[in-house]
C-alpha cells in the first residue's frame, strides 16, 4: 500500500500543526521551570524522528533481507 502524495502533504501538515500547538501549550505552561521546558520540548522534537529512524531501518532490512533471498533464488 502506497500513499498518494496528498496524503503526505495532508499528514504533514497535520503534524505541524499539532507540533506547534503542543510547543505553544510547553512553553504557555507557567508552573514548569525553564529546564522542564526545554525537556518537554526536546522529547516532542526527537519522538518523531526516533519514529522515522525504526521505519528508515525496518525498510533497509527489508530492501536488505529481499536482495538476498534474490540472490539465493528465494524470491516471490
Amino acid at each position: 500500500m502506497f500513499l498518494t502524495e496528498f496524503q503526505v502533504r495532508n499528514i504533514f501538515i497535520g503534524y505541524v500543526i499539532l507540533f506547534v500547538i503542543s510547543a505553544a501549550l510547553i512553553l504557555y505552561n507557567k508552573n514548569w521551570t525553564f529546564k522542564s521546558k526545554l525537556l518537554r520540548l526536546i522529547i516532542l522534537f526527537f519522538l518523531p524522528v526516533i519514529g522515522f529512524i525504526i521505519i528508515a531501518t525496518e525498510f533497509l532490512i527489508d530492501k536488505i533481507s529481499y536482495h538476498l533471498l534474490k540472490m539465493k533464488g528465494i524470491h516471490r
